[in-house]
């Protein structure tokens, strides 16, 4: 018998996986999940989240997901291990994760300014024609490279008269 069941649990509720179902809302914790609702709301764009090794970064962002996972005019895109190569490898993987592929001529190779146009256009069409919000959360964001940085900062440039088209969050440990 486990120990958790000897007291009554059902389930470990200290696991080292970020379940949301055990999240704790402590004043902090509450007080950043408003703060983030509220920056998507309004689409300022960035919003940061950083935080010591094993403060709840993590289930903070598996929470946030659960509160907007019925939003109707949201899509919620998530990287959880932003380790890439090169910069290439990372725009190919936000148009993964965007459900985009480039139309090019038989045989050409991607360049990152083709990635960028697609998101590009992509975003609009989402922001503008359809009255979505596109929210790119990207855990353990620390581990980006500057490159990888620098394309982020050309996404937030895309907005409107009104408001950024991506609504970025990075969490990530204090030395992002």
């Amino acid at each position: 018998m486990s120990y958790y069941k000897v007291v009554g649990l059902n389930e470990e509720p200290f696991s080292t996986s970020p379940d949301p179902f055990f999240f704790y809302e402590s004043k902090g914790h509450k007080a950043a999940l408003y703060r983030l609702r509220v920056a998507l709301e309004l689409r300022r764009g960035l919003s940061v989240i950083l935080g010591d090794v094993g403060t709840g970064k993590t289930t903070l962002s598996r929470r946030l997901s659960q509160l907007l996972k019925d939003e109707p005019n949201l899509e919620l895109v998530m990287v959880l291990n932003p380790m890439y190569e090169n910069p290439l490898q990372f725009l190919a993987d936000l148009l993964w994760h965007f459900h985009l592929s480039l139309d090019l001529e038989q045989g050409k190779t991607p360049t990152m300014m083709d990635c960028m146009i697609a998101i590009e256009h992509y975003l609009f069409r989402k922001c503008v024609e359809e009255g979505q919000t596109v929210v790119l959360l990207i855990d353990e964001s620390q581990k980006l490279c500057e490159a990888c940085f620098e394309i982020l900062r050309a996404l937030l440039n895309y907005e409107t008269n009104q408001h950024k088209t991506l609504q970025l969050i990075l969490m990530g440990q204090m030395e992002l």
